[in-house]
This record gives C-alpha cells, structure tokens and sequence, in this order.
C-alpha cells in the first residue's frame, strides 16, 4: 500500500476542519423564507441601483438566481458555502438551494495558477 504525502493529510484535514467549521443558515421554519425575501429583496434593488439596464432585463427573463456565499482559502485547500433561490416567473415557483465548494491548488504563485480541482455539490432545499 502507497503512503500518501503529507501534503495530501494536510490539505484534506484542514478542509475538513472548514467544513465543519462553516456555518449554515440557522432558525426555525418561519425565519428562513423570511431571510430568503430580505436576500431576494436587497439584492435585486442593490443590482438596479448599480446597473439600471438590469431591471428591463429582469423583466423580460424568464427567471432568476440569487445567492449567497462564503468562502474560506488557505494554501492549497479552499472551501465555501452557500444558499440561495431560483425563481421561475413563468410558474411564480421558487426553489432553494444550499451549494458546497471544495478547492485543491497543488502548486502556489505564477501568473495563471488555477485550482486544479474542484468539487461542488448542492441539493433543494424546502
């Protein structure tokens, strides 16, 4: 059997200290729809205020996401996290979703360094 590198612990143990380090949206039943229409509400008017041309575009979509989002990086391991709903205007039908990142970076610094992996995963949430 191969050993793994202590590089590969390391990142996997600190990426699994974040993760259960980060928190999620917390309350009860009534709280969290009241949450997600502050969240829909800024948002859509802070996205007006900055870019105008966006409400007309809003109207003729036929829909919308908004989400939110942490993040957390040390070298070579980033994670976030995040919530957020989709809108279908043609049903008047929301749908929420909670969405997780993990990102692996095996080299550091240079122009042009990217995560060389990523895993994300969301489910709907009710």
């Amino acid at each position: 059997m191969k050993a793994c590198p202590l590089k590969t612990v390391l990142a996997v143990t600190m990426a699994v200290f974040m993760l259960s380090c980060a928190g999620s949206l917390k309350g009860s039943k009534e709280e969290k729809p009241a949450y997600f229409d502050r969240l829909e509400q800024e948002t859509l008017a802070r996205l007006i205020k900055e870019y105008p041309q966006s409400e007309q575009q809003l109207v003729e979509a036929a829909g919308y996401t908004i989400a939110e989002k942490t993040t957390v990086k040390v070298p070579f391991v980033g994670v976030g996290e995040g919530i957020g709903l989709v809108m279908d205007k043609a049903s008047n039908m929301r749908s929420y979703l909670q969405f997780a990142q993990l990102h692996v970076r095996f080299r550091s610094g240079g122009p042009g360094d990217q995560p060389r992996g990523c895993l994300s995963g969301s489910k709907k949430t009710a």
